[in-house]
C-alpha cells in the first residue's frame, strides 16, 4: 500500500510537459527511489484520467486502479496533469474519494507563474493550436485566476499538504523545473542528475505566432495538426512578447489572485517591471512574408493550403 500520494495539478505553462516527459522516460529511475509515477505507455494521460475522474469512463477506472495495484510495493505514487487544477469540485471529490481506497495521505504539488509571462506563454499556444486568435487575446487576455482553483482545492484537499513552487529560474533548483520537480516530491538533491531529460521548448518567435494567426484567420486549417505546429517551431525570428497595454490588462486583473496568493500562502512572485516591455508592439507584417511563408509551407508538408480554403473575413 502506497503511504503517500502527489498530485502534481499544474498549472498550465510551467513546465508540466518536460516534467511528465521525465516520468515517462525516467520511470525505473523514479522506482529505484521508491516512487511509482502513472504515466500510460499507450493512452495520453490527460485523456487517461479526464476519461476516469469527469466523464467517469469504467474501462478507465479499471486501467488505473490495476496500474495502481501492480506496483503498491513503492511507498510513494506520483500523479501529473496541469488540466487536474481546472476540474470541477465534483470531479476533484470523485478522484479523491477514488485514490483514498488506496492512500489516504494525499499531498499537492502546483507550480505558479508570474502573470506576464504566463500570458504571454498561453497567448501563443492558443494562437499555435488555432484555438484563440491574436486579437481575441489581446483585447480580452486570460489569467490564471488562483484564488478560484486553489480554493476549489481547498474546499476537497488538506490546505496543509499544499505545496507551492514558483516557475522563474531564479527560484526553481538548478535553474530547472524538472530538478525542481525531482526534488520537491522528495528524491534528493544529489540523485536529480539522473533524472535530466533534454527540456521540451513549446515558444515561437513572434514571426511563428504571426503567422499561425494569419492562417488560422484566413484559411481553413485543422487545428491541433502536429505538422503544421512542428513547422510553426522552425520559423526564426524575434521573440514574442505583448504590448504594455496589454500586460497593463493581465496586471489588473491577476492583481486580486496576487493579494490573495500573498495574504493566505505568502506567496510572492519576483518584481517584473512593465518598464522592460516598454517598445514592444505586435509588428504589422508585410504581405510578402505571409506568401513567402504560404509557399514554404506547401513545399515542406503534407498538407496544403490554397485559395480554395480561404475564409470570407
Amino acid at each position: 500500500m502506497f503511504k503517500k500520494v502527489i498530485l502534481h495539478v499544474g498549472h498550465g505553462k510551467t513546465g508540466s510537459s518536460s516534467i511528465q516527459r521525465c516520468m515517462r522516460l525516467k520511470e525505473e529511475e523514479f522506482k529505484s527511489c521508491g516512487f511509482q509515477v502513472l504515466m500510460p505507455k499507450k493512452r495520453n494521460v490527460h485523456h487517461l484520467l479526464r476519461s476516469a475522474f469527469q466523464n467517469r469512463e469504467g474501462e478507465s477506472l479499471k486501467i488505473i486502479r490495476e496500474g495502481i495495484r501492480r506496483c503498491r510495493e513503492f511507498d510513494t505514487l506520483i500523479i501529473s496533469s496541469e488540466n487536474i487544477v481546472a476540474y470541477s469540485r465534483e470531479d476533484l471529490l470523485f478522484m479523491k474519494d477514488f485514490l483514498s481506497s488506496f492512500c489516504s495521505d494525499i499531498h499537492l504539488l502546483l507550480y505558479l507563474r508570474h502573470p506576464y509571462t504566463h500570458s504571454v506563454s498561453l497567448c501563443q499556444t492558443l494562437v499555435k493550436n488555432g484555438q484563440h486568435t491574436l486579437n481575441e487575446f489581446v483585447k480580452n487576455p486570460f489569467v490564471f485566476r488562483a484564488r478560484d482553483q486553489i480554493e476549489k482545492l481547498e474546499s476537497v484537499f488538506d490546505r496543509h499538504k499544499f505545496k507551492f513552487a514558483i516557475f522563474d529560474s531564479s527560484l526553481l533548483y538548478q535553474g530547472d523545473v524538472v530538478s525542481d520537480f525531482v526534488v520537491n516530491v522528495g528524491i534528493p538533491q544529489q540523485e536529480t542528475r539522473q533524472f535530466q531529460v533534454d527540456p521540451i521548448n513549446e515558444s515561437l518567435s513572434m514571426e511563428a505566432v504571426l503567422f499561425a494567426d494569419y492562417v488560422y484567420t484566413h484559411y481553413s486549417v485543422a487545428r491541433h495538426n502536429d505538422e503544421f505546429k512542428s513547422f510553426l517551431q522552425r520559423i526564426e525570428g524575434g521573440k514574442f512578447t505583448l504590448p504594455v497595454d496589454v500586460l497593463e490588462k493581465v496586471k489588473i486583473k491577476a492583481k486580486p489572485h496576487l493579494e490573495w496568493l500573498r495574504d493566505n500562502y505568502n506567496i510572492k512572485f519576483p518584481d517584473v517591471s512593465l518598464d522592460m516591455y516598454s517598445g514592444h508592439a505586435l509588428p504589422d507584417m508585410r504581405s510578402e512574408f505571409y506568401t513567402e511563408m504560404l509557399v514554404t509551407l506547401n513545399n515542406d508538408l503534407s498538407i496544403k493550403i490554397s485559395e480554395t480554403d480561404r475564409r470570407v473575413v
